[in-house]
């Protein structure tokens, strides 16, 4: 099996890939071209949305100069087209892989696209809970969180969202390998390692990579009601201990993460109870765009129980796909 390096300007069907590596090129066949790696950014002129490119199917290990892996013919558009376009490319630079490599290492992608729903103000807000003692901050009308300047929170959650998305690739990778480790990782947080749950993912995995690497600091904001209300949600978190964040689910459009005075003085990281960075890949988790989570079960420890009691919950639970991600004793 030959696949070929994709680059700037090749195309899944309607999608055009809209990036690409200015210091790796290649000129065979001409005109010279910039080469792509995974994650990089698509357009489709089918269904009018930005989109990227995902992974599908055997690779060689190697990445290019920004660390992704290199993006190849075969691999998928994720935009809003159900099913996801695939991209086509022939040029001098290739990988060939053997029949045994690609049965070892092929990874099947399910459907990238999450359809999005109409909503009006009755939409409720999805929350991040803590077991931590509550804040004892202040709040401020002008600070994300009062025990910083807005610079330094930028700065701080900025780093979280790094570690975030290295977690996400992590496990990614594995689904790509799909070793007796990574099933058994699986089926301890979901019930069962099929071929069906680990399609399902690895395309919600990387619906939430691409989120979680597109957050900048404006996507932040102060917890508030309006804040909520603007994009689309009712919320009435204020009422309640232990909240550290919320999203909007169908906020598709901005990925706002409302910031509750908790989350300010959450642990930064940590494998095995809420984090900052935990918390990052929670409320991602929700939006309709990556994997529509909702919140049966809070934290990690006890989404581990529910893979064993309740297991047709864990795929639609937030903190199974983020314990999936981080959970270490």
């Amino acid at each position: 099996m030959i696949r070929y390096f994709l680059a700037r300007g090749d195309r899944a069907g309607s999608a055009t890939i809209v990036e690409g590596l200015p210091s790796i090129t290649c000129s065979n066949p001409p005109p010279s071209v910039q080469i792509a790696t995974l994650y990089m950014k698509t357009y489709c002129t089918a269904c009018k949305r930005e989109g990227f490119i995902a992974p599908k199917g055997p690779r060689h290990a190697g990445t290019g100069p920004n660390g992704k892996p290199w993006a190849l013919s075969g691999d998928i558009n994720v935009c809003g087209c159900n099913p996801p376009p695939v991209f086509y490319a022939v040029r001098a630079m290739k990988m060939s892989f053997t029949s045994e490599e690609v049965a070892r290492t092929s990874l099947p992608i399910a459907p990238a696209y999450v359809p999005q729903r109409e909503y009006t103000h009755e939409e409720h807000a999805h929350e991040k809970v803590s077991e931590e003692e509550p804040s004892t901050l202040e709040d401020h009308p002008d600070l994300i969180c009062p025990n910083m300047t807005n610079e330094e929170f930028a700065q701080k959650v900025m780093k979280r969202r790094d570690k975030a998305v290295s977690l996400v690739d992590k496990r990614i990778a594995e689904l790509t390998r799909w070793s007796s480790t990574a099933q058994a990782r699986v089926a301890q947080w979901f019930g069962n390692s099929d071929s069906a749950t680990r399609d399902y993912l690895a395309a919600g995995l990387s619906r939430i990579r691409h989120v979680l690497a597109g957050l900048t600091p404006g996507n932040f904001v102060r917890y508030s009601e309006a804040a909520m209300a603007n994009v689309g949600c009712v919320s009435d978190s204020k009422k309640k201990l232990g909240v550290v964040a919320e999203v909007c689910a169908p906020d598709t459009a901005t990925h706002t993460i409302a910031i509750h005075l908790d989350f300010c003085e959450l642990r930064d990281f940590a494998y095995n109870v809420d984090s900052q960075v935990s918390t990052l890949i929670h409320e991602v988790s929700h939006f309709h765009d990556t994997m529509s989570t909702g919140d049966p079960v809070y934290f990690m420890r006890e989404a581990l129980k529910a893979a064993r009691t309740n297991p047709e919950i864990t795929l639609r639970n937030a903190d199974s796909i983020t314990g999936y991600v981080i959970y270490e004793d």
